[in-house]
């Protein structure tokens, strides 16, 4: 699958999209962030599976996942996922964090 952000009207509108969630990310928590688009990721929270998709609801939340980064670099806590809603990373707020050692499995967009 071809990486989305949902109700983005084109391809040069989601990037967009996703290097202002990156750079809010980063004012946030003063981390950096890989390039790689994630579609899913499905990680546990204490003995709970959770699923989070882009351009699905987050059944944690309710709210609808409009993109997933993961952070990167020697400084930050390496394989951290941040899972980005409207009001949780894209207009406002920390986005929701998840620990790489709590994610089971990640699905990659297909590369350009």
């Amino acid at each position: 699958m071809q990486f989305f952000v949902p109700a983005a009207r084109d391809s040069k509108t989601a990037e967009a999209v996703c290097e202002a969630a990156k750079k809010h990310a980063k004012e946030v928590v003063g981390w950096n962030f890989s390039e790689k688009r994630f579609h899913r990721i499905k990680h546990r929270k204490g003995r709970v599976f959770l699923d989070a998709v882009v351009g699905e609801v987050y059944e944690r939340t309710g709210e609808l996942v409009l993109l997933i980064l993961q952070s990167t670099g020697p400084e930050e806590e390496p394989g951290t996922f941040f899972i980005c809603t409207w009001k949780r990373g894209i207009k406002e707020g920390v986005p929701i964090m998840v620990g790489g050692d709590s994610v089971v499995s990640v699905t990659e967009f297909e590369a350009n």
